[in-house]
């Protein structure tokens, strides 16, 4: 307080100034509102004039063969509107890298329209223990 008696600026900057307007933005945001909730805007497939592209193992890469792992024809028929609206592609036994590689090498499969949305590698599916880990790559450059 004693250096704030010689410079009245300072405590004008450092206290008054900052404290007013954090009040003010506290006013601001507690009061009424005129904005109103926009109406729900349903998200389709059918938005998309052709299928959209898809890149998919076929058998979850650490299968538990317990009878429970989720195959990726399951995934596939669980999408929505999957037979209409989805083109799927198949690839087997793959590690992480190859279908990092065969993910790459997708993107030159002709047609080249519709872009491929992208692709997922079912790391784990288990309809059992109910553990899904599915690793999805998008495709940015579209």
């Amino acid at each position: 307080m004693i250096i704030y008696k010689r410079d009245w600026c300072g405590l004008l900057c450092q206290i008054v100034i900052p404290i007013t307007l954090v009040l003010f933005g506290l006013w601001l945001q507690a009061g009424p509102t005129k904005l109103k909730q926009s109406p729900p805007r349903p998200l389709s497939t059918g938005f998309y004039p052709y299928k959209q592209r898809i890149l998919m193992n076929r058998n979850p890469v650490n299968m538990t063969n317990d009878g429970f792992d989720v195959t990726g024809e399951e995934l596939f028929a669980a999408l929505p509107n999957s037979t209409e609206a989805f083109e799927v592609r198949y690839v087997d036994d793959l590690n992480y890298t190859e279908f990092y590689d065969a993910v790459y090498e997708a993107r030159n499969d002709a047609p080249l329209f519709p872009y491929r949305y992208g692709s997922y590698q079912i790391y784990q599916a288990n309809k059992k223990s109910h553990v899904y880990q599915i690793i999805n790559y998008l495709n940015v450059t579209s």
